[in-house]
């Protein structure tokens, strides 16, 4: 089945699962079913590879070797790895590449030029 991933009444996320994963893994409340007929269409979807290809090579070393440290860098970049494809619309990936600028591991308009 197709879930919705909700932030109160926001969809953060849309995830395909069965529903014994999603009781392990979500309180109720957290998510709602979707209609299979329900397309979701990504704005812009890509690899995991083309994804991270818009990285320069420094800015990943960055990246991975403040993950060593920042937990919630760690978890960000296995969300990205473990994903089927990433979706630079998505609310999630926005806040994360932002977090990365604003704490300065990519340089100041980094971002935008990643999630374009």
């Amino acid at each position: 089945m197709r879930y919705e991933i909700l932030d109160g009444t926001t969809v953060i996320n849309t995830i395909l699962a069965g529903s014994e994963y999603m009781a392990e893994h979500y309180p109720l409340g957290t998510y709602r079913e979707v209609a299979e007929s329900a397309p979701v269409q990504p704005k812009a979807q890509l690899t995991r590879l083309q994804f991270f290809n818009r990285f320069t090579d420094t800015e990943l070393v960055t990246i991975y070797t403040a993950a060593k440290t920042v937990i919630q860098i760690e978890i960000m970049l296995d969300k990205f790895k473990s994903a089927e494809f990433i979706d630079t619309s998505d609310p999630q990936t926005i806040g994360g590449i932002n977090s990365l600028e604003a704490a300065g591991i990519i340089v100041q308009h980094r971002a935008a030029e990643i999630l374009a």
